[in-house]
This record gives C-alpha cells, sequence and structure tokens, in this order.
C-alpha cells in the first residue's frame, strides 16, 4: 500500500532517512526533469546539484519549520522550479550569459513527460502544439517578449535593454498577448485550471 503524502510529511519529521529516500523515489524523477529544462544549457552537475538543494530546501521547510502543505506534489514541484530558476540567474551571471545567446527553441522542449501516462503525455502534447500555434500567430516582438519572459525567466529591464522598448511597452505587450494567448487556448479547448 503507497503511503499518503501527509504521512510521508510525518515520517519525514520522525525518520529522515527513510522520510528522504520515498520522497526522492516518490517526486525524483519529476523534481530531475524541472531542474534539467530549465537548466538544460548547463553541465549535468548543475542540474544535479539543484536537485539536491531542492531535497535540502524541501527536507528543511517540511521538518524544521513544521510547514503545512495542502497538496505535496504541488509543493515539491514548484520548490523544484523556484530552485533551478535561482541556479539559472545565479550561472547566468557567473558566466556573464545575455540575451544576445538567446536562441528561440521549440516549446514543447520545456515540456516535463517523467512519470505520466500515456494519455496525459498526450494531454500535454496536444497542449503545447496549441500553445505553439498560438504564439506563432501573435508575431514579433510580442512572440520574443512572452518566450523570454515566461519560459527563460528574463527579468523585464533585461528584455527593455535587449529589444530597446521601454518598460511599460513591454509590460503592456505582455498583458495583451496573455490574455490573446488564454481566449485563442479557450477557442481551441484547452483550458488553465488554478
Amino acid at each position: 500500500m503507497e503511503i499518503r503524502d501527509t504521512e510521508l510529511i510525518e515520517l519525514l519529521c520522525k525518520d529522515v532517512q527513510r522520510g528522504m529516500a520515498l520522497l526522492i523515489d516518490r517526486y525524483g524523477g519529476a523534481v530531475k526533469s524541472i531542474c534539467s529544462h530549465i537548466l538544460r544549457n548547463f553541465d549535468s552537475s548543475v542540474i544535479e546539484d539543484s536537485v539536491q538543494d531542492t531535497f535540502v530546501s524541501l527536507w528543511e521547510n517540511l521538518t524544521r519549520e513544521k510547514k503545512k502543505v495542502d497538496n505535496l506534489k504541488a509543493y515539491v514541484y514548484q520548490c523544484a522550479r523556484n530552485q533551478a530558476l535561482s541556479d539559472l540567474k545565479k550561472y547566468r551571471q557567473e558566466q556573464g550569459l545575455s540575451l544576445d545567446e538567446f536562441q528561440s527553441t521549440g516549446i514543447e522542449e520545456l515540456v516535463s513527460t517523467s512519470r505520466t501516462t500515456t494519455e496525459k503525455q498526450a494531454e500535454v502534447s496536444i497542449g503545447f502544439q496549441c500553445v505553439h500555434k498560438v504564439l506563432d500567430e501573435i508575431g514579433e516582438p510580442d512572440r520574443t517578449i512572452f518566450v523570454l519572459r515566461y519560459f527563460y525567466n528574463y527579468a523585464v529591464k533585461e528584455i527593455c535593454q535587449y529589444l530597446k522598448i521601454n518598460e511599460d511597452n513591454v509590460e503592456s505587450k505582455i498583458r495583451r498577448c496573455k490574455q490573446r494567448l488564454k481566449n485563442k487556448l479557450e477557442e481551441r479547448g484547452v483550458f488553465y485550471e488554478e
């Protein structure tokens, strides 16, 4: 019988070694996939460090602070994303990478398919095909602004400097692009659940 998430958190507090082993067994693949996609332009050692730091952070947050978590899966994924984005920013600064090295890649590459069913993979694939088509319809520079902001996590100021557009204009384009994307996805039957 599989242990529930609430029991897993309790186990982490009582028996750290066993609790961490179960946490890593259950969520390790997804955490590695999230970190790999965000840090895909870096060494595997950078990705492994990010994965390890994610689990250290989870352990600290779930045990020492006695954090109450309603949805452990979502919390783990959010921690992995935050850790990887933090590492991305750190390594980008250390290596002096700028937006000049930005190369547009297919959005479908950003999808994590670890530990999902075939049906779920199909849903994700269809959803990302729709997003890709909608972004192609949006046109430039809006498409580039949206991809840089939401898929590569560049700050608005960095995008402004790269595209030589003022900040208000970039923020306005982001808002309009998000609304257009939402409307067009809804037209195609793809809905975002909050």
